[in-house]
């Protein structure tokens, strides 16, 4: 009997703008750029701790871990969280910028310090439900 579990890591809140891309003509893209309207209230994708809340070169961001995932979003243009807050899926962490000029918001997901398509860890592609590869699904921490 084969026995198919549908688990996600997070729910991407709009269509992704800009894939993630390590390699090729935007080498160095480790994250997606995902369409949110500029100033829209920009929740935790996952259950956890946040490990970081603030500037890096500029650019406000928080991260949310859970066990050895780190969730990055970045180009806030505020930010409602503090290091050290535990933090629900779904409970709010700042408010969405203009990242590159487009209303919008950056993830970033790593497990173990290797970033990881969050695509591929998402709820959702193109407005489906998504099921994750086995290796992954079995590492996917639980709300």
């Amino acid at each position: 009997m084969l026995a198919i579990v549908a688990t996600c890591l997070i729910a991407l809140p709009g269509p992704v703008t800009q894939p993630f891309a390590p390699d090729g003509p935007y080498a160095g893209h480790w994250g997606v750029d995902v369409a949110v309207d500029h100033g829209a209230i920009v929740e935790s994708p996952l259950a956890g701790v946040v490990s970081f809340a603030g500037s890096v070169a500029g650019v406000r961001t928080v991260t949310v871990r859970h066990g050895t995932f780190r969730v990055s979003l970045s180009y806030l243009s505020s930010i409602d969280a503090v290091p050290g807050q535990a933090v629900r899926r779904g409970d709010p962490v700042g408010r969405a910028g203009a990242p590159h000029g487009i209303p919008g918001i950056h993830i970033g997901v790593r497990r173990g310090g290797v970033y990881i398509d969050p695509v591929a860890v998402s709820c959702r592609s193109g407005g489906t439900l998504r099921l994750l590869p086995p290796m992954l699904g079995a590492l996917v921490p639980k709300d």
